[in-house]
């Protein structure tokens, strides 16, 4: 959008193309700000169902399949590594985050472009490091052990036996781990299909619309050189006829020459706009005053 253009000027998708036109410098864009939310939204909300899936059911496969020993031996590495891990997380990725910062402040953003641009990549990975990653492997821990709480009454009913001494690959308990593993990898496969397929028909999309931009530069600038090539035959023309005219001797071929260039290219004719509506004309009533 043109910063103080009229409301009948403002740019859009529909009319202008993804790229909202050609602009000038100095102009004012607004972006797409909503599809642009739109397509990162859905993106991660597809791509989060896989590892959502995988965190809400290893645990009930181990635990099944492996015994409630198994479980605990999981859920044991899963606390050691993940904590481990998002300490690690939140510690190199605010460092990253102000090593930026503190580029900035020594001026090596004008000086040492290299180095600050090192610091910029550092920053982009280091904000999601401390503030989403980092954190939300707290919240794995926590799911786990929660889910592990959950199914202890199914595993004790399973695997304990009436003298209570744990049974290591119990028949049922393990037909059922196994089935929620074959399950759970048949689910993986048909979305993971289901997102690249997604992802396919957005490429082609994308394909398309590119393939339509090039179209259309391609047609306005062969406009734009044949325009050219006719300004040049008319101006070639009429500096024929002027340099003749100069001498005194025109020469009526070329007057003719010219002639046959201007009608094969015409000048477009602008339409100009009449005013909405007529300007009020005040009559004014003058007196003449006779001996």
């Amino acid at each position: 959008m043109r910063k103080g253009s009229p409301p009948q000027l403002l740019r859009s998708v529909a009319a202008d193309g993804a790229h909202h036109g050609k602009f000038k410098k100095g102009d004012v864009i607004v972006p797409d700000y909503e599809r642009c939310i739109a397509i990162a939204t859905t993106a991660a909300i597809k791509e989060m169902v896989i590892p959502g899936a995988l965190a809400v059911f290893m645990p009930v496969i181990i635990g099944f399949l492996l015994s409630s020993k198994g479980l605990a031996g999981a859920l044991i590495g899963a606390l050691s590594s993940g904590f481990m891990l998002a300490v690690a997380m939140s510690n190199a990725g605010g460092a990253w985050d102000n090593a930026k910062k503190y580029a900035k402040q020594l001026g090596l953003n004008k000086t040492e472009k290299e180095h600050f641009d090192a610091t910029v990549v550092g920053d982009t990975v280091g904000d999601p490091f401390k503030d989403t990653s980092g954190p939300a492997l707290n919240i794995l821990i926590k799911l786990m052990s929660v889910i592990s709480l959950v199914i202890a009454p199914a595993l004790k009913s399973l695997q304990v036996s009436a003298d209570m001494t744990v049974l290591e690959w119990e028949p049922r308990s393990v037909g059922i781990g196994a089935g929620i593993l074959v399950l759970l990898a048949i689910a993986v496969v048909l979305i993971q299909r289901n997102i690249d397929a997604g992802y396919a028909v957005k490429r082609v999309e994308v394909e398309k619309s590119i393939a339509a931009q090039k179209e259309k530069d391609g047609a306005k600038k062969d406009a734009v050189n044949a325009t050219k090539a006719a300004n040049k035959e008319v101006f070639s023309a009429v500096k024929k006829v002027v340099e003749a005219s100069e001498d005194g001797d025109v020469v009526a071929a070329d007057v003719e020459t010219l002639l046959n260039v201007v009608k094969a290219n015409p000048v477009k004719k602008v339409a100009v706009k009449a005013p909405a509506s007529k300007p009020s004309v005040e009559h004014m009533e003058v007196t003449v005053a006779t001996d």
